[in-house]
């Protein structure tokens, strides 16, 4: 897929415009970020049949879940798929912001009154804010910020008590590997936690992690000798 479509900005103006739910909201950023690379929108239902079928997308690309946005119905009735200067559908985030572009060039009935649709996204200004905006990382940033050898992943969905921190420096320490937590910020934790509390309560914990064996990486604006830490905009998805 490609994100490479050009829209007049007068069209953008005048197209139909609808807040996605959180975790479609984390999975536009993804999209808009590169993290989703190959990916470049939401799936068709072509990409969808073979992710089901296969684990592939449409032209044969490997790919794990799928990547999908749901509208009320009345939205796709107003776009006309055959026109490219008819189709765009803008979202935006929770404050009503526009933060992207949709050239939707798939819509099927997914329940009552909902569409599926698909199609290339655009980010439109600077993609809407978040809470510690300075920690959102694309991957090209978090890669440049890791040292070498090998990295333990670790995503902090709820706060990291001894037992946790316990088990995380141990694993660390068989690895010989550089931590890398990754805080889900899409909306509130398993236990309940508002985005900005759980990313409080994980760095309150950073001087009981492990230090890394050979080198120090350091995030602007956060003073960390003992481990990289960024957010991850989605939540942990659920399969099955």
């Amino acid at each position: 897929m490609s994100n490479g479509w050009v829209m007049p900005d007068e069209v953008l103006r005048d197209a139909p415009a609808y807040t996605p739910r959180s975790f479609e909201l984390a999975d536009l950023e993804l999209l808009l970020s590169g993290a989703y690379t190959p990916l470049g929108g939401f799936l068709g239902r072509a990409d969808l049949s073979g992710l089901a079928r296969r684990g592939r997308l449409a032209d044969g690309t490997p790919w794990p879940v799928p990547v999908t946005l749901e509208v009320p119905g009345g939205l796709v009735s107003d776009l006309d798929l055959e026109n490219p200067l008819r189709r765009a559908l803008v979202l935006t985030d929770l404050e009503g912001a526009p933060v992207a572009a949709v050239d939707v060039t798939d819509a099927w009935p997914t329940r009552d009154g909902r569409y599926g649709v698909g199609g290339a996204v655009r980010r439109l200004g600077d993609g809407g804010h978040g809470p510690f905006q300075r920690l959102r990382r694309t991957p090209e940033e978090v890669k440049s910020l890791l040292p070498p050898g090998r990295v333990l992943g670790v995503i902090a969905d709820r706060p990291l008590h001894r037992p946790q921190l316990a088990q995380i420096a141990h694993a660390a320490r068989t690895l010989a590997a550089h931590l890398l937590i990754l805080i889900p910020v899409a909306d509130q934790g398993p236990d309940g936690l508002p985005p900005e509390v759980l990313v409080r309560a994980v760095f309150a914990a950073r001087d009981r992690m492990p230090r890394p064996r050979s080198s120090r990486c350091h995030w602007p604006g956060a003073a960390t000798r003992s481990a990289t830490r960024c957010y991850a905009p989605g939540s942990p998805r659920r399969t099955g």
